[in-house]
């Protein structure tokens, strides 16, 4: 038996304000379900709480005939609750991470759906389980500060869509009790077994691990809220750093450019020298976060903190020319003292990319 209440009333109770805060009554949200007990549970949330909403199931065709039935599921309980749905195909890329690959092609698909069915805002069903999970992989990795900060609540997903996590606040042990006590059934996804995903080794693997470490009943729920509320703090911390950040790239901006192909940022590399040791990452990954419109840094794309500390390391030493090619897009150069100490930051748009 778990130590949390986990009766509706209580739940509802403590996650309210978050859907309050992240999805108000006036706007229309687009919920994306795939048949799981968290998606569920965030479609019974939003109808307990009235919201005007339209459900949205991606069908990834991973796994075949389970992936249609997913489809039939969900179409099914969306028709008998009334409840608008749309969903969409897509064909995932197995050039690289699958995951990866098949997050792109969901979120993109999300934000065609939102536009098509004025939704400003979509709403997705991560938990503070998922946060947990979350964390612990982007620590394996050698994420700094930004990684340990999780899945932020909210983040915009492309111009005039926003992107909502209002149930970060709730364990996999919750939703499921929710969806029990509904009375719904939901699907198991079988590849959330399989251990060739990073995510499922840790889950299936090293938490299970951790329950031992920790012992107790119920005490991965702790470690996930515990998580969460330590997501929180970080996440404040790093606002303010954000804000510093944000000031002395104002501060010390040469030149700034957006043309039809590239965005171009130009730092002066003997004043990023004189930033504190924090700053000088910050300014760089912020810099960087600038000309690429942020795309590189949310989720398993994210620019690595060692691309990072080599650029400032060459900064600092006052090294000759460099040049690093963080992703297929961005660059950054380090001109060294003979070019004027500067330091360029430079993105190419997708559209004039040549295709692989």
């Amino acid at each position: 038996m778990s130590q949390y209440d986990l009766s509706p009333l209580r739940v509802i109770e403590r996650v309210r304000p978050a859907f309050d805060e992240l999805v108000p009554r006036y706007e229309r949200v687009l919920a994306a379900v795939s048949g799981g007990a968290d998606s569920l549970a965030l479609l019974w949330l939003l109808q307990k709480f009235e919201r005007d909403v339209v459900v949205a199931h991606i069908n990834h065709g991973l796994r075949g005939e389970e992936s249609q039935a997913d489809e039939a599921f969900v179409i099914k309980l969306c028709e008998e609750l009334k409840v608008p749905v749309v969903t969409r195909r897509v064909e995932v890329l197995s050039v690289g991470s699958l995951e990866a690959n098949a997050r792109s092609a969901r979120y993109a698909a999300l934000i065609e759906i939102a536009k098509e069915q004025d939704c400003s805002r979509v709403a997705t069903g991560h938990t503070a389980s998922d946060q947990l999970e979350t964390v612990l992989l982007n620590w394996l990795r050698g994420a700094g500060i930004s990684g340990l900060r999780g899945m932020r609540p909210s983040r915009e997903l492309a111009p005039r869509v926003l992107l909502m996590r209002p149930m970060l606040s709730l364990t996999r042990e919750e939703t499921t009790a929710i969806c029990g006590a509904a009375k719904w059934a939901w699907r198991e996804d079988s590849s959330n077994q399989s251990t060739l995903h990073r995510r499922n080794r840790v889950r299936h693997e090293l938490l299970p691990s951790l329950r031992n470490v920790i012992n107790g009943d119920g005490s991965l729920q702790q470690l996930a809220r515990q998580t969460g509320h330590a997501c929180e703090i970080w996440r404040a911390d790093l606002e303010l750093l954000d804000e510093l950040a944000r000031e002395k790239i104002s501060a010390i901006a040469l030149h700034q450019e957006d043309t039809s192909t590239t965005r171009l940022l130009i730092l002066d590399g003997l004043a990023f020298r004189e930033l504190h040791l924090s700053l000088q990452r910050r300014v760089l990954r912020m810099a960087a976060e600038q000309v690429s419109g942020g795309k590189y840094f949310e989720g398993a794309g994210e620019i690595g903190w060692q691309k990072i500390e080599t650029t400032r390391r060459q900064v600092l030493s006052n090294g000759r020319r460099a040049v690093w090619q963080w992703t297929k897009n961005l660059s950054v150069e380090w001109t060294g003292a003979a070019a004027g100490n500067r330091i360029r930051v430079r993105c190419v748009k997708d559209e004039v990319l040549p295709r692989s």
